[in-house]
């Protein structure tokens, strides 16, 4: 359906602070005094969600407020995508941006911040690093608005922030942790990881880091039977 975009008029710095909260919180009041029936907003992780509620709460709205994320247990998922009896706000991470139709979802409050895993190769472990989504995270946020009537997209970013966005986030395999990757292809009878059929082929520091963690904790044999 037609979908109406407005940009803010203040830049959008990849900070998760207390003005961003603030800011959200101001647009989906507004925004809920204005009566739009259903507004779906995008925050990069479960704390700004939380936060971000608890203000709404102390606002005193008359709209029930939802979350919605991966920590979730699937009952809880089940009744945000279920369609709902009136008006509400769902808070979200990106969970919400693919394939997912969040009924009754008329308007989108986009944070343009997004939280994605990587790995640091020299201590071995995984971090949570705050970034600004994509042009394709944002096309895919701003559609919800529009899957069942005419919607609008809030994006919280001014349109020269968009000159700082990359056209779309390397894919997971590019930058995380593959060692449970390669033990499930062991498993499956896989003996050379680098030559594999891979949708996105990843890194060789990666590879190369998984194989010498299963090799020396002793999952993996030399020749890469488990």
């Amino acid at each position: 359906f037609q979908l109406e975009i407005q940009y803010s008029d203040k830049s959008t710095l990849i900070k998760s602070d207390q003005e961003l909260l603030d800011r959200t919180t101001q647009i989906i009041s507004s925004l809920a005094r204005q009566n739009r029936s259903g507004l779906l907003c995008f925050l990069p992780g479960v704390r700004e969600i939380r936060r971000v509620s608890e203000q709404l709460l102390d606002l005193g709205l008359s709209l029930p407020v939802f979350e919605l994320h991966g920590s979730l247990d699937l009952a809880d998922q089940k009744q945000v995508l279920a369609a709902p009896e009136g008006p509400r706000i769902v808070l979200a991470t990106n969970i919400a941006e693919a394939s997912l139709t969040v009924p009754g979802t008329d308007t989108v409050i986009d944070s343009g911040l997004a939280r994605s895993t990587t790995i640091d190769l020299q201590t071995g472990f995984s971090r949570l690093e705050l970034i600004r989504i994509s042009h394709f995270n944002s096309h895919q946020r701003a559609g919800r608005a529009a899957r069942e009537k005419a919607g609008l997209c809030i994006r919280m970013w001014s349109r020269f922030d968009e000159a700082n966005m990359k056209e779309q986030i390397s894919p997971e395999v590019e930058r995380t942790d593959l060692s449970s990757a390669l033990l499930f292809l062991a498993r499956l009878g896989i003996r050379d990881f680098a030559a594999f059929s891979w949708l996105d082929q990843p890194p060789q520091p990666l590879l190369h880091f998984a194989l010498e963690f299963l090799r020396k904790n002793k999952l993996l044999k030399g020749d890469n039977t488990i």
